[in-house]
């Protein structure tokens, strides 16, 4: 990547953090319920997800919902998430993922960070059940495996 690629994409980030830091780009409530609304029917006409609920309204968006996907490891959950939020995401966009003990949970920043219509929306979406507690379980037995395995024993 060359130093403009980069300066670009950068200067692309800045932009972001600096529309998301601004109160007035989020605080809109009747664009709040919009979205909720739009995070609703994509999770509600996906098989893999069920039981949708709202808990928490603004600033910040809290969702949970169901993963019955069948896959075995976070990139299954992934790729099941990016799938529904493509339905809902807008052009500038900010995902990060944790794994805690009974949910794995998606934050996500989205809206549109230039033009006349300048607005974001905040959202944290907790995936949960059952598939989702045996997911979390057979990674943190493997990482416990990885440790073993790395362990590293000083000599007396």
């Amino acid at each position: 990547m060359t130093t403009k690629n980069l300066d670009n994409c950068v200067h692309v980030l800045d932009r972001f953090v600096k529309a998301a830091r601004e109160i007035a780009w989020s605080a809109d409530e009747n664009n709040q319920k919009g979205f909720q609304d739009d995070v609703g029917v994509a999770f509600e006409t996906t098989a893999e997800f069920a039981n949708l609920r709202i808990l928490q309204h603004a600033p910040v968006s809290v969702f949970e919902v169901e993963w019955r996907g069948t896959g075995s490891w976070p990139y299954d959950l992934r790729c099941d998430f990016f799938r529904v939020l493509a339905r809902f995401a807008e052009h500038a966009l900010f995902v990060e993922y944790e794994l805690e003990s009974e949910a794995i949970v998606f934050h996500v920043v989205t809206g549109a960070t230039t033009g006349t219509s300048r607005h974001g929306h905040l959202a944290q979406i907790r995936m949960l059940g059952r598939s989702v507690r045996e997911l979390i379980e057979r990674v943190m037995t493997h990482r416990r495996e990885m440790e073993k395995q790395c362990r590293i024993v000083e000599p007396d």
